[in-house]
């Protein structure tokens, strides 16, 4: 039975999936970026550790601010901003957060920006796809309804989702696709990118437009106020943002001689 809590240990504390599998994910890719042979030459193993805590950190915070911009009239109170495991995650936020504070950590300790970068850009699509399960189980991101022969069913009232009706799985789209975007990124795109930026460019690309692809069968859509931008969804527009500025950045980079 899906539910988004997998164990209560006392009170309010519980062991939740969504949290399972994002810790799961954040640890595999851990685990292969510091035995990726081109680590030990990009940073060494202590600020290696230090990166990942403040991306975790990081992305936490920047999900949970964009989710809040988002769905700020549904609030009943600010300390509803805190509350994590009620739901409520953007994983776009997250990745925009990343992108902002560790490029300042980095060059506050003399390591290469974008040579890393690429290195977190590889594997960042299986930590995303192993979170989205997560999703999955706990109802959150939930899809539009459809009469389609693998649709799901929420029963449980441990879910975000509505219940007892038929919904699009966009959890797994997206888990799925986001897989899909790692086999490519690490066994085509690695091997024919030359300069240093250029494969996170590539990932923020594929990472941006699947999400604006699969918002079309989401149920938990999000839209600015104006009217005029009422045609894509928050997420959507933010999308169009992300896969221009990567293009952009894209030539910048192939034009680009320095290993920065």
């Amino acid at each position: 039975m899906l539910s988004r809590t997998l164990l209560h240990i006392y009170g309010p504390f519980c062991i939740y999936s969504y949290g399972l599998m994002i810790a799961i994910g954040a640890m595999l890719t851990f685990y292969l970026i510091k035995r990726n042979p081109k680590r030990a030459s990009i940073i060494p193993n202590e600020i290696l550790l230090n990166v990942f805590s403040l991306s975790i950190l990081a992305g936490i915070v920047g999900g949970r601010i964009l989710h809040t911009i988002g769905s700020y009239d549904r609030l009943s109170s600010w300390f509803d901003i805190c509350a994590l495991h009620e739901g409520g995650f953007s994983i776009l936020g997250s990745v925009l957060a990343i992108l902002l504070v560790i490029p300042w950590y980095l060059r506050k300790n003399n390591i290469k920006v974008m040579p890393f970068l690429d290195l977190l850009a590889l594997y960042a699509p299986l930590l995303q796809s192993i979170s989205r399960i997560g999703c999955y189980f706990a109802g959150c991101c939930f899809g539009a309804t459809t009469t389609l022969p693998w649709a799901i069913t929420y029963i449980t009232t441990d879910t975000l989702a509505p219940r007892y009706c038929a919904l699009h799985p966009t959890q797994l789209y997206a888990s799925l696709s986001l897989l899909l975007i790692f086999l490519f990124l690490y066994f085509f795109v690695q091997h024919w990118v030359k300069k240093p930026g250029q494969l996170t460019c590539v990932y923020l690309a594929c990472a941006a437009g699947q999400r604006f692809l699969i918002d079309f069968w989401r149920a938990d859509q999000e839209f600015f106020s104006a009217p005029s931008l009422q045609t894509f969804s928050m997420h959507q527009w933010i999308a169009l943002g992300i896969i221009i500025s990567a293009a952009i950045s894209f030539i910048i980079f192939s034009r680009n001689d320095k290993n920065s």
